[in-house]
Order: C-alpha cells, then structure tokens, then sequence
C-alpha cells in the first residue's frame, strides 16, 4: 500500500500535511496501538529532520507498506548550494555545525551533505570532547566506496560499528548512550540515508508490533 507522493518544504504547512499523510497512512492500513503510534512518531522525526534543514528546501515524501510493516520516503535533488552553506558554517569556530546533536542531527547532517556533495558524507565526524565518532564512515555499507557514483549509510550499521568499538574507544560509549535515547533508532528497524550523484534519499523503515 502506498500514500500519494506530497511536496515538502522546511516550514509549518508540510509539517501539518506530513502528519496529516502519516495519519491516513494508518487509517487506511487499519493500524493500532503501538504500530500507529510508531508511524506517527517516525513521521514526526521525519519532519523535524526537514524543518532543520538549512536554507530553502524541497523534496517528495510518502508511505509505503505491507502487513508487516512501512517505510517512510523522503527523496530530494542534490542542488544545495555547497558554497552557500560553508559560509552559514563559519559562524562556528572550528568550521563545522557544532549544533549537530543526537542521531537526528546526524542523519539530517547525512542527509544534507549529500545534497551538496555525496563524496563528504564519510568524513563527517562528531565531537564528543574525548575523541571523535566517524559517523558517516561507520554506517556505511561496506560495498560501496564514496568515489563511486552511489553510497548508502544504514543505521543499523552505524549501531553495530560503534558497539563494536565500544571497548577500545570511550567516543564509542557516548554514541552508544545517545543511541539509546534516541526515539528513532528504539522504533525504526533502519535508517538508511541513499545518496547519488543527482538525488539523496532518506527511508526509514518500521516492523510491526504484534
């Protein structure tokens, strides 16, 4: 079962008409309980993320699912302006967006970079104050190399590099902590951030209560 496909914008109308879309979505998928719930709280991560996105913004989101579960889209071109955006950057002192926190902000970070320039995306670190987390090269999938034309960066993936990590680094146990704070990476089954030359895509995915 899919939604229609709704024009998002970063502001207060496509807020209301992504919750409004999240809502039919479950209506007419004859959801209950915490399944309605959680598609309603993926779809209000979804929105804040967009809303955070600096500068003007446009993409396409809708919903699609089956009786075991949804996915939530978000696709958009990649015609951010890069240099527009390092200018708004330079405002912090060290050059980067100091205000990224939790793994929302991470993922808009992901998901923003990727409209400017796909081959950033695994530089992006996050500063802890006791070292650094590669965050967007320890979620990506292993069979992709950023200078070929398309990557993926998987939640799920990243949850597993860090708990991996978690012994010899003590970054590693602050992300594992913010992890589990985190609405979304409790509800979602994976997050994955798609990114190619032309397009970035966001799909958040989401298994069924019983």
């Amino acid at each position: 079962m899919n939604t229609k496909e709704i024009t998002v914008r970063n502001d207060e109308e496509s807020v209301r008409e992504v919750l409004a879309l999240a809502d039919q979505f479950a209506e007419d998928a004859k959801l209950t309980g915490r399944s309605k719930l959680h598609v309603t709280l993926l779809a209000e991560e979804a929105i804040s993320m967009i809303t955070a996105i600096t500068g003007d913004f446009e993409g396409k989101f809708h919903i699609e699912g089956d009786e075991k579960g949804c996915r939530l889209h978000l696709d958009s071109k990649t015609e951010m302006d890069a240099d527009k955006r390092r200018e708004l950057l330079k405002v912090s002192s060290s050059g980067k967006n100091a205000a990224v926190k939790g793994i929302m902000g991470k993922i808009r970070e992901l998901f923003e970079t990727g409209m400017e320039d796909y081959k950033e995306v695994a530089a992006l670190q996050s500063d802890y104050g006791i070292g650094t987390i590669g965050y967007g090269e320890m979620g990506l999938d292993s069979s992709y190399a950023v200078t070929q034309a398309s990557l993926v960066w998987s939640l799920s993936r990243y949850r597993d590099n860090v708990e991996s990590n978690m012994d010899s680094q003590e970054s590693a146990q602050e992300a594992w902590d913010e992890l589990e704070k985190s609405i979304v990476a409790n509800i979602a089954s994976d997050v994955k951030v798609g990114i190619m030359k032309g397009k970035v895509s966001l799909v958040i995915e989401l298994l069924y209560k019983k």
